[in-house]
């Protein structure tokens, strides 16, 4: 359930919270398939609902006092504010199982339709997960610390470049790019979750292992591959097992 299931909401006359409202929704039969859409790499199935419910109230505002350092709260009322709330779900397509379920407040005229509504959504979320890449868990883009704009746009090319392998190669079915999304597993040292999921990976796992990839490609067209072992076994005393043969 989306974080906003407790909100409360004017629905049918009385206050309720949304996922109560996303209940009756059930109980009335309101959802309706919508289309085939994919969740982590497997196919599912979108169910769509809406009603009308009424936001009415107080907003409360989140500022931090800049002398004391502490958050400010204030409420402001204003006028009830009629939305529709139009409830994305994605099921299993075998079990019927609930794999997500999206919340969605909007103010679009009923020219556009619940359905639609929820495929932009659905679109917006796949671009999320892109930049989810050049953020927090991949990319780390919002620690840069280019000061100017040319700099920064040179990066952010790069990045989205490398952002675009690590997609595109989470989506390739070949024997090959499973090889090698194992290969860029060990090469990230990362220790795949529980989340990760019958693929076995995560594009941020991929995205580090892609790091180490590229100067480890560069590095052996310049060093011969025997020349750094007998380098690692001379000043690196321990960190090879036994002797190598010669590649």
């Amino acid at each position: 359930m989306d974080e906003r299931g407790s909100w409360q909401v004017g629905h049918e006359g009385r206050e309720r919270p949304l996922s109560e409202v996303v209940e009756q929704l059930h109980l009335d039969g309101a959802f309706a398939e919508a289309r085939e859409v994919s969740i982590q790499d497997q196919p599912a199935r979108q169910f769509v609902a809406e009603t009308i419910v009424v936001l009415h109230r107080p907003a409360r505002t989140h500022r931090v006092d800049p002398q004391t350092g502490r958050a400010r709260h204030v409420n402001l009322a204003g006028a009830p504010l009629s939305l529709r709330l139009i409830v994305s779900e994605v099921r299993d397509p075998d079990t019927g199982e609930l794999l997500a379920r999206w919340l969605l407040l909007c103010n679009l005229p009923p020219e556009v339709d619940a359905a639609t509504v929820a495929l932009w959504d659905y679109w917006r979320w796949r671009i999320e997960s892109y930049h989810k890449l050049l953020k927090g868990a991949g990319q780390q883009a919002e620690c840069w610390q280019q000061e100017t704009a040319s700099a920064l746009a040179r990066r952010l090319l790069v990045a989205a470049m490398a952002a675009v392998i690590a997609w595109q190669l989470a989506r390739d079915p070949r024997p090959e790019a499973a090889e090698m999304r194992a290969v860029l597993i060990r090469l990230s040292g990362r220790q795949m979750k529980r989340g990760a999921g019958r693929r076995g990976f995560t594009e941020p796992a991929l995205m580090a292992g892609l790091g180490v990839l590229f100067p480890m490609l560069h590095l052996l067209e310049t060093h011969d591959l025997n020349d750094l072992r007998r380098l690692a076994e001379a000043t690196l005393p321990g960190l090879t097992r036994g002797p190598r043969r010669p590649v």
